[in-house]
């Protein structure tokens, strides 16, 4: 017995995503059947009230025409639904059609199965771990809604170019959300790697504005400067030598650097010990900033001895002594001090869940912004002492 049109129909369209894992038009599925398009278009409609496709219905489209003897192509204005099979027709013909024996990686198989490429998926921020910790190997761009993972090693056959959204969750920590059809491209040994770190059944807090703006860039186009407070950082860092005119920091950059990667108070102390190492005692100089504050200053030998104790003054306490005779305020000095607290925890913590209710990489953010104005601040504050006294602007 002949199958009815409609079985037919369903058959191609669930052929169709099976081998190229995309919906397909009625008038296709008509002229690969041999059938008349308004009948393939009322069989779509049949199987959409059956509840085995959903229909994006009317969808006006123009059929080309190449001529075979040469001349221009011809454009036709056509009328027709485009088909999307379900989601639980699709797995059920994944299984018999055998393909589970066909090992396929666990986001591909997903895509197979009918899920949508487009659509979201969830993770914790721990995924972030094996790139983080290898900066010779992984790019990573972490800014506050967005996250990028790129490749830069040297194996020819490895390709890692991912880019997700940070949502909130309902505690207020955030997760990272890359879309499926990324995740699809990633090996299989990776795609395993993430998986582990997958969250089925996220609790998401109802608005967002963050990700509302990177979902606006990755669906419709549209341009958002994304909050970066971390780099904005590395970049007033990389500049406050040539700003100053003297070489205070012996270290402007650490590839070290990152976003913490877990809601931990280990890993949020972890990377502020990253931002110390260039803005802490390890890169502040003293033996550049004596000779600074001698030319800028008019500062003699004894000025750089404590007077209580008699012994030399450390980088920190010098670069305080400038706030002092440039008549600013100790912004600098105040934030360096906040930061090496921070620090110093990294050494004594144990405990790897961290604080209830505090979200460190909002406070890491913070770290970052408060450490940013603050270089701006004593930088503008030294220039502009220098240009009241003579000194050359740079």
């Amino acid at each position: 017995m002949a199958k009815p049109l409609y079985q037919k129909v369903l058959d191609f369209a669930v052929q169709e995503w099976l081998k190229h894992q995309a919906p397909v038009d009625t008038r296709t599925i008509a002229r690969e059947l041999n059938a008349n398009p308004d009948s393939a278009m009322k069989a779509a409609e049949r199987l959409e009230a059956d509840g085995m496709v959903s229909l994006n219905r009317h969808a006006r489209l123009n059929e080309m025409s190449i001529p075979i003897g040469g001349g221009p192509f011809t454009f036709t204005p056509v009328v027709c639904h485009i088909v999307f099979v379900k989601m639980d027709v699709l797995t059920a013909a994944f299984h018999k059609a055998g393909l589970a024996r066909e090992s396929y990686p666990i986001y591909e198989e997903r895509v197979v199965k009918g899920a949508q490429p487009y659509s979201f998926l969830y993770f914790d921020e721990a995924v972030l771990h094996r790139y983080l910790r290898d900066p010779a190997n992984y790019r990573v761009k972490d800014t506050f809604s967005s996250v990028e993972v790129e490749y830069i090693g040297e194996d020819s056959e490895r390709y890692i170019a991912i880019t997700s959204g940070r949502r909130r969750l309902d505690d207020g920590s955030r997760c990272v959300v890359p879309l499926l059809v990324d995740l699809k491209k990633l090996d299989a040994d990776e795609q395993r790697y993430w998986h582990g770190h997958e969250i089925n059944n996220p609790q998401l807090m109802r608005s967002d504005q963050g990700f509302s703006e990177y979902a606006q860039v990755i669906f419709e186009g549209a341009w958002h400067e994304f909050d970066d407070p971390l780099s904005d950082f590395k970049d007033v860092v990389g500049r406050m030598n040539d700003r100053l005119g003297f070489e205070l920091l012996a270290r402007t950059a650490n590839k070290l650097i990152h976003v913490p990667a877990e809601n931990t108070e280990r890993a949020y102390t972890e990377a502020c010990s990253e931002l110390f190492k260039l803005i802490g005692s390890d890169s502040l100089q003293v033996s550049k900033i004596k000779p600074f504050m001698i030319e800028t200053f008019g500062s003699v030998p004894q000025d750089f001895i404590h007077k209580e104790s008699k012994r030399p003054k450390s980088a920190k306490q010098l670069v305080e002594d400038m706030e002092n005779l440039a008549a600013i305020d100790h912004r600098l000095t105040m934030a360096i001090k906040e930061l090496g607290g921070e620090r110093q925890k990294a050494a004594h913590l144990v405990d790897l869940k961290g604080k209830t209710g505090e979200i460190f990489v909002d406070s890491f953010f913070k770290q970052c912004r408060n450490l940013t104005n603050a270089i701006s601040y004593f930088c503008d504050g030294i220039a502009e002492y220098k240009y009241k006294r003579g000194f050359a602007r740079d």
